[in-house]
């Protein structure tokens, strides 16, 4: 049975979803511990949709924007467009992200083990986040339109780990 092509495009569009984890990244001396954001083109699986072969279209021109405020005050630290990569191997600003359970990825703020020092985004040039509660807050725009925003706290402390996100 062939798609009706108005079902695939009503029902076919990115459906894109964020969440947040912790990564571990081997290095020479000491780990890296990235905190995260995910982001998926959430594929069809199951349902009507799936028996009728309606598939998820891939998101062109995506791009993730966040910004780390300083919970009690509400003051914004830090702001970014940061670089995905994405399951293709692909590393960019902007992203063409296909319907996949594999999400494309950015780092939101990092510390060595060995040091102790949290730092917002990916680079040590970085400004470095005082021992406190955040909130980052994440956008994503597909084609320069906003399709999903979230946000989640983390915590900066002065023993390990240097870093963590609250549970919501």
């Amino acid at each position: 049975m062939a798609v009706q092509p108005f079902t695939q495009v009503i029902f076919g569009q990115p459906k894109i979803r964020i969440s947040f984890n912790t990564a571990e990244i081997a290095g020479n001396a000491n780990k890296t511990i990235v905190l995260q954001g995910l982001v998926l083109n959430q594929p069809i699986t199951k349902g009507p949709l799936a028996w009728i072969k309606v598939t998820r279209i891939t998101a062109k021109d995506l791009f993730a924007e966040f910004e780390i405020i300083e919970f009690r005050t509400q003051k914004k630290e830090f702001n970014a467009v940061p670089i995905i990569n994405t399951f293709t191997g692909l590393s960019a600003q902007r992203v063409t992200l296909s319907a996949s359970h594999v999400p494309g990825t950015f780092g939101i703020a990092f510390y060595l083990e060995g040091e102790g020092i949290v730092r917002a985004g990916l680079t040590r040039d970085g400004p470095e986040l005082k021992v406190g509660l955040y909130e980052v807050r994440v956008t994503v725009d597909v084609a320069s339109k906003l399709v999903a925003n979230s946000k989640r706290r983390f915590v900066v402390q002065s023993d390990l780990p240097f870093a963590y996100w609250v549970r919501s």
